[in-house]
């Protein structure tokens, strides 16, 4: 087994966070893989750093706001009204800018083609928190706290994802828990929000 390419921590950083044993690989790299992906899920968008092409419908404006955020480079910009996309459409690097955060592509003297034009911008760049990124290690650290939170709960028989409790009056409920609340906070900055 190894990591996804989504995935937000390594086998090695969860090692030395938890000190777990070189014959855990497996299960905590399958446990690195689900917290990412409920991440994802939970947050509505891609969080880890990676290469994207996007097909996109002209907007008849300079602006263009890419699908994914933050946007760390863009590998290719092409504008073309035939969909053929050759090297003749690409917009050259010196003729845009990148508001990388928020993932807006800003024209200088030209327009992401006329608002009904469908599917005549492409665009090739890599969007994501990338290892380096200050944010990137608030999500390695949820990422690791949920994979220990998961990996202790699998080895209580029958708990995988269940929490009991008594009330005042000494009824015990149990129930279904999904991503718990601590993690859930050191997340909460990165869902995605209505646009």
């Amino acid at each position: 087994m190894a990591v996804n390419a989504n995935a937000l921590a390594t086998f090695a950083e969860a090692k030395a966070a938890f000190g777990y044993g070189d014959d855990e690989t497996a299960k905590v790299e399958d446990l690195i893989n689900t917290a990412s992906s409920s991440f994802e899920l939970h947050c509505k968008r891609p969080l880890a750093a990676r290469d994207f092409t996007w097909i996109l419908d002209g907007t008849g404006r300079r602006e263009l706001v890419l699908p994914e955020y933050p946007v760390n480079s863009i590998t290719r910009l092409s504008i073309d009204p035939t969909r053929a996309f050759a090297a003749a459409s690409d917009v050259a690097a010196a003729d845009y800018t990148l508001r990388g955060p928020s993932g807006i592509v800003v024209l200088f003297s030209d327009v992401f083609g006329d608002p009904e034009e469908v599917a005549v911008v492409r665009v090739q760049a890599n969007a994501g928190y990338a290892s380096a990124d200050p944010a990137r290690a608030v999500l390695r650290r949820a990422c690791l706290e949920y994979v220990d939170w998961m990996k202790t709960r699998s080895s209580q028989a029958g708990s995988i994802g269940k929490k009991g409790e008594y009330s005042a009056d000494g009824v015990s409920v149990s129930y279904e828990i999904d991503i718990p609340a601590h993690v859930i906070s050191r997340i909460a900055d990165f869902i995605r929000t209505a646009a």
